[in-house]
């Protein structure tokens, strides 16, 4: 069984000592591996293993359909009790409903605004505890990051999203493969607002309004990992683009409510070619 490591009520890491616990992922292969087995005995084997595919849910999204006129604003790093009401101030006069990826740190260190934001619509998504850079990381303490800050979140009564955007948004090929078997979606963007380098509002204004379209998913930021980052130029752009937005006939909606409903679980298909090729 997991073990939480805990002092009063900060989570320090969550680690899976379950004796002979394998990697995520193997168990869901082999998991796999006896329903295919499965399906060749009872009557799928003239099909060949070549006739049988595993088809993975989407699990990467940079951007949604254009068939609907909304974009969803992201907010990564946060909550900040400098930076965050005011952009939960903005939003709410506007109508606009946004998502926050929060650091599970800053969630329990800052616990009321977490709440403030899920009471007032707004999504929240999961950034990992302490914003470590996942290629220089192991699965397990990506794992332990993802994990820890799902806790946090639980307790504080948030609805869990199913939604991770990695910091950096870089992940190893392991580590993208148990975001997907964890059922969760990670999300990227196709619109960079560019904040985080300490461009001016106006700067950021010109960079968001010249790519803005439907179904786009735009980042900003309302902190950073050592909370030592001024997004005031974030908070003045947002009075400027949230009516430009309106301006446009564009809503701005949740990153769930832009993607829709997830996948479904993984399905066996027949007559597509390439599982030898394709299961690596």
């Amino acid at each position: 069984m997991p073990v939480f490591q805990e002092y009063d009520t900060n989570v320090v890491a969550v680690r899976d000592e379950t004796p002979g616990k394998d990697k995520p992922g193997r168990v869901s292969r082999y998991i796999l591996q006896v329903l295919l087995a499965g399906y060749l005995v009872m009557g799928g084997g003239a099909a060949g293993w070549e006739d049988i595919l595993w088809e993975p849910p989407q699990c990467i999204f940079r951007q949604a359909s254009m068939a609907r006129a909304a974009v969803a604003l992201t907010f990564d790093d946060g909550p900040s009790p400098r930076y965050t009401p005011q952009i939960q101030q903005l939003l709410d006069d506007h109508g606009a409903k946004a998502t926050f990826f929060v650091m599970g740190r800053h969630a329990q260190r800052y616990p009321n605004l977490v709440r403030r934001l899920a009471v007032a619509g707004h999504e929240i998504g999961n950034h990992t505890y302490t914003h470590p850079h996942p290629p220089q990381i192991d699965v397990e303490t990506l794992t332990e990051e993802i994990e820890a800050t799902r806790l946090v979140l639980q307790r504080l009564g948030v609805p869990f999203s199913g939604l991770f955007r990695p910091p950096y948004s870089q992940l190893t090929s392991d580590e993208e493969e148990y975001i997907q078997e964890s059922h969760r979606r990670l999300i990227l963007w196709n619109i960079d607002s560019g904040d985080w380098r300490g461009l001016s509002a106006g700067q950021i204004v010109q960079r968001v309004a010249s790519q803005l379209q439907p179904g786009a998913i735009i980042v900003f930021h309302d902190s950073n990992e050592h909370e030592a980052a001024d997004r005031q130029p974030t908070v003045e752009a947002l009075r400027v683009l949230l009516p430009l937005i309106e301006a446009r006939g564009l809503d701005c909606v949740t990153v769930s409510e832009l993607l829709g409903p997830a996948s479904p679980s993984p399905t066996l298909t027949r007559g597509q070619p390439g599982l030898a090729d394709s299961s690596g």
